[in-house]
């Protein structure tokens, strides 16, 4: 399976579900500010869950973000999660500690994995095609 970047490059998500939770907490509290609500973690980690949570036998191809960017990839709507634009690697590198001092919790990654499987649906144009995947595969 194509693996974009490298292991260690940093990654942010949230569950909607935990979001939600907090965002009640945050209310009842009446606790207002300005937070970044979102869970740091690796692609490597983030992608391993992802394999246990599917109970695949996938093995990660780590293809550098320079090679992709330059075979033409989309940022984000054809490998999401992935940014290979130096310009804004901001994205994936916010500040969470001011959301987790006030409360922020986030499920295991294996159960977002999951969960998103389970409501995900195909979109045109949304994600990597598997002619595409295998194309990247036997040029790196």
């Amino acid at each position: 399976m194509l693996a974009p970047g490298s292991p260690d490059d940093p990654v942010q998500l949230i569950d909607v579900r935990d979001l939600a939770e907090w965002l009640v907490r945050l209310c009842e509290q009446r606790r207002p500010g300005v937070f970044n609500a979102v869970a740091s973690t690796t692609r490597g980690e983030l992608l391993d869950a992802c394999i246990r949570a599917t109970g695949s036998d996938a093995r990660l191809r780590w293809v550098p973000s320079e090679r992709l960017a330059e075979a033409g990839v989309e940022e984000w709507m054809e490998l999401p999660l992935w940014i290979a634009d130096p310009a804004f690697a901001g994205m994936l590198r916010a500040d969470n500690r001011r959301a987790v001092q006030a409360g922020l919790t986030f499920r295991p990654l294996e159960e977002v994995a999951h969960a998103t499987l389970q409501q995900a649906a195909t979109v045109a144009g949304v994600g990597l095609a598997p002619e595409r995947e295998a194309e990247l595969l036997a040029s790196n």
